[in-house]
């Protein structure tokens, strides 16, 4: 999946917030969060809420080559470099983004 393509995803999902939430800029960490979600629910070809943003990576049976891309393209779109690993060091989505944010 393309950076335009999440960017799609994350915007339809933000979009489906409350109007109050909609209103405020997100937080860093809810935008990679939402991103992650998107791009997760984009590969896999599943909804966005059937994401679960608690769960290892790895339940989402992501190959190495679908990990290296997700971290290629996250990498991209934060316009910063993410280590390859990254994936198996911060296993779920939610670590994954507290991850990145604190250490920005």
């Amino acid at each position: 999946m393309s950076c335009s393509e999440a960017m799609k995803q994350y915007s339809q999902i933000v979009a489906k917030l409350p109007v109050v939430a909609q209103e405020k800029e997100l937080p860093l960490e809810e935008k990679i969060k939402a991103w992650l979600v998107a791009y997760i629910a984009k590969v896999f070809n599943i909804e966005a809420d059937e994401v679960n943003s608690t769960l290892p990576f790895e339940r989402y049976a992501l190959g190495s080559a679908d990990a290296a891309n997700l971290v290629a393209e996250l990498g991209a779109w934060l316009e910063r470099d993410i280590p390859a690993t990254a994936l198996y060091s911060y296993p779920t989505i939610e670590f994954l983004a507290k991850h990145l944010v604190s250490s920005s």
